[in-house]
């Protein structure tokens, strides 16, 4: 039988906080940008080493905090384990990224899927506009804290799988937190599945795996303006891969 989970919310928040509010008070403009806390369900698996996480890029258009400018705790609290931080999910069941999310969860939760994972974002700050990824300079100046909460994310969520939806042929920079990371450094993508064909490039899309430490991890291509069911096929032969 797996060990419980220590009271993970309680430890996330007490190791997470410290982190961002640093971020907060360091980088400059950051009340010009979306900020984001990683979110779970509240069936998100009580186990530990159990349950899934999916990371994104950037968290455009989260919430919006403008009433608590100024004030990084009261931002913090505002932003993290709020009550109704999956409840999007199933207002977006169009969008190809919950459509992926959605298709591989409800294999294993068929009842409130979203409820039964965990979800979070590369990058914790985001240009303010709906879409796009942050720049260079954005991305170099929140890295050091890019790493530190993403280590801080899988300890104390303690997956089985974590699924990165970030894209195989988006730039190395997506996965280099990850690497960094002394847990999963050595890992090695040993498998990988060709679930599609770009439009436009005409390059291979691609779903990668392997496993350490007890973690499976898959990194994948987006999945935007492309066929969803052969690229759920491929996560879950993946994930099954490695059962």
């Amino acid at each position: 039988m797996k060990e419980p989970k220590l009271d993970f919310v309680q430890n996330l928040d007490k190791e997470l906080r410290p982190v961002f509010t640093e971020m907060y008070s360091k980088i400059e403009d950051i009340d010009n940008y979306w900020l984001f806390c990683p979110t779970w369900g509240k069936h998100y698996p009580s186990e530990q080493n159990t349950g899934i996480l999916f990371y994104g890029r950037s968290p455009n258009g989260w919430k919006d905090y403008s009433d608590y400018c100024g004030d990084a705790n009261k931002v913090f609290d505002f932003l993290f384990n709020r009550p109704d931080q999956v409840d999007w999910m199933l207002s977006y069941t169009r969008s190809a990224f919950v459509s992926l999310i959605r298709g591989v969860a409800e294999t294993f939760y068929p009842n409130e899927w979203n409820e039964h994972i965990a979800w979070s974002n590369v990058c914790k700050i985001a240009p303010d506009t709906k879409w796009g990824t942050p720049n260079e300079t954005l991305w170099n100046c929140q890295y050091s804290y890019i790493k530190k909460m993403m280590e801080i994310e899988i300890g104390n969520l303690s997956p089985e799988v974590i699924v990165f939806v970030t894209g195989m042929t988006a730039g190395a920079r997506w996965d280099a937190p990850l690497f960094e990371i002394d847990k999963f450094k050595g890992l090695q993508l040993s498998e990988s599945i060709e679930w599609g064909t770009d439009a436009r490039t005409g390059k291979p899309l691609t779903s990668k795996a392997g496993k350490i430490n007890n973690t499976t991890i898959i990194i994948t291509d987006r999945p935007e303006s492309r066929h969803i069911a052969p690229h759920v096929e491929a996560i879950l032969n993946l994930i099954k891969r490695f059962k």
